[in-house]
């Protein structure tokens, strides 16, 4: 038997730049939907996204739309949405969406405003689908310094 140590444990490389979860969208649209100024803002963090999750279809279909806010630059962006899965401790499923991009960071002045809609994936929890509440959204930069979220309730929409 093998005897694990926090060595073993941190020696072992992990990609801390790909988000946890499985990507569920490999390609959004790159072009931005309008742009916001703050222009008294002074730092890289991350502004964190404006979401709505709304059931569908008898609650077999979540819909989620989501606005990122990108500080302007001169890179292209490509986006991908990352679905990860779990079980709380009250045994209630949860899910968590990363919206991930590459880019170089810049002190936001002036941001972007990217608009994503896609739809979860109800796979591991095709039975307990319709208990989810609420979901996380991340805004996640894969370069990685940061990364900034939010939680939504989900909506009925019937």
């Amino acid at each position: 038997m093998e005897k694990i140590t926090s060595e073993k444990i941190t020696s072992e490389k992990i990609d801390r730049r790909i988000p946890p979860g499985v990507c569920i969208v490999d390609k959004l649209p790159s072009e931005p939907v309008g742009s916001i100024s703050f222009p008294d803002n002074r730092s890289k963090a991350l502004l964190p996204p404006i979401v709505d999750a709304r059931f569908k279809n008898n609650k077999k279909k979540l819909v989620i739309r989501a606005v990122v806010f990108i500080a302007k630059g001169d890179n292209t962006l490509n986006f991908s949405i990352y679905q990860n899965c779990y079980v709380d401790i009250d045994g209630v499923p949860q899910l968590q969406f990363f919206v991930a991009y590459d880019m170089i960071e810049y002190e936001g002045i002036n941001f972007d405003m990217y608009e994503v809609t896609f739809d979860a994936d109800p796979i591991p929890f095709v039975d307990h689908f319709s208990q989810i509440k609420t979901i996380e959204t991340f805004l996640w930069d894969t370069d990685p310094i940061t990364s900034r979220g939010t939680v939504t309730i989900v909506q009925d929409g019937n």
